[in-house]
């Protein structure tokens, strides 16, 4: 999970994407990371030990 900071989900999807294709030139072909879905709102929940 990446957290980019801003509020709507408008703002995050092209961070998203551009985030997806400046990681993908990191790695060697043929690897290739893609931006698939932003969650919103997101929650996370753990069980009481």
């Amino acid at each position: 999970m990446i957290k980019f900071g801003y509020n709507t989900v408008a703002e995050c999807m092209p961070l998203a994407q551009q985030a997806a294709s400046e990681v993908s030139a990191i790695f060697p072909r043929p690897i290739k990371l893609e931006f698939e879905k932003v969650y919103w709102p997101y929650l996370l929940m753990n069980k009481k030990r």
